[in-house]
């Protein structure tokens, strides 16, 4: 049995470590998806004590292209 969730759910809800979502950095979560699809970005499930979470690596070069490089 398949069970499935869409893309536009988890990705325009995904933050950061400073709780920034791809629309504070000025990023088309449409495009992530994507490249997800295209297999540029790999998902990845990573536990932690407090839960399990699924991370993507998303390209510094997006995010510069933006403007909005977080040099924090």
């Amino acid at each position: 049995m398949e069970f499935s969730l869409n893309l536009a759910c988890i990705l325009s809800e995904m933050g950061n470590e400073y709780d920034e979502t791809f629309e504070d950095l000025g990023i088309d979560w449409r495009e992530v998806a994507r490249m997800i699809v295209r297999g540029e970005i790999e998902l990845e499930v990573k536990s932690t004590p407090i839960g399990d979470y699924l991370v993507i690596e998303v390209p510094d070069e997006l995010i510069k292209e933006k403007g909005m490089k977080n040099d924090r």
